[in-house]
C-alpha cells in the first residue's frame, strides 16, 4: 500500500500541470556562463541560471517580469527524452531552445505566449533546454544545428 501511495505522489509531483504558486519562494538558482555558437561562426555569451533538480525545473522562469538580454535559464536532464514545456505563470515571452546531449539546437519555439498552458515540445529527444528572452533567437540568427557550449553538454 505504501508503494502505491508513493507512486501516486511521484506521478502527481511530476505532472506537467502542477506548478508552484506565486507564494512559493523562488529557488536559489546557480548561475553559469554559456556560449551560443552559430554555424556561421558567431559567438554570444550569456549568464544563465541553471535548473538543477526537479523543484527548480518546476519553478523555472515563472513569475519573472523582466530579464536582461544576455540572461536566461538552462535546464539539464539526466537522460535524453521528449521534452515538453509550457508558459503557465510565465509573464514574459521566451525563446525555448531544445538541445541534444552535445548541446546542438534541435528546434526553437520562438516568442512563446506568456501564461499559456499549450504544450511546447522538442522535435526529438533532448537532454537540455535553454530559455532566452523572446526575440533573441531571431536577433542572433540562431538555427537548429547551432550549439550551446556548456560542460554538461559536450560532444
Amino acid at each position: 500500500m505504501l508503494g502505491v501511495l508513493f507512486a501516486a505522489v511521484f506521478l502527481y509531483a511530476n505532472s506537467p500541470h502542477i506548478s508552484p504558486d506565486s507564494n512559493t519562494p523562488r529557488p536559489d538558482f546557480k548561475h553559469t556562463a554559456i556560449e551560443l555558437r552559430t554555424a556561421a561562426g558567431t559567438s554570444h555569451r550569456f549568464d544563465v541560471e541553471v535548473a538543477r533538480n526537479q523543484s527548480e525545473q518546476s519553478y523555472g522562469l515563472m513569475y519573472v517580469k523582466d530579464m536582461p538580454d544576455d540572461a536566461g535559464m538552462l535546464f539539464l536532464f539526466p537522460e535524453p527524452n521528449r521534452l515538453t514545456f509550457w508558459m503557465k505563470n510565465t509573464y514574459i515571452p521566451l525563446d525555448i531552445l531544445f538541445l541534444d546531449s552535445e548541446g546542438r539546437i534541435i528546434n526553437i519555439a520562438e516568442n512563446t505566449q506568456p501564461l499559456s498552458t499549450d504544450m511546447i515540445t522538442s522535435a526529438s529527444p533532448g537532454k537540455g533546454v535553454l530559455e532566452l528572452k523572446g526575440g533573441t533567437a531571431a536577433k542572433l540568427g540562431l538555427r537548429p544545428g547551432d550549439r550551446v557550449i556548456h560542460p554538461s553538454l559536450s560532444p
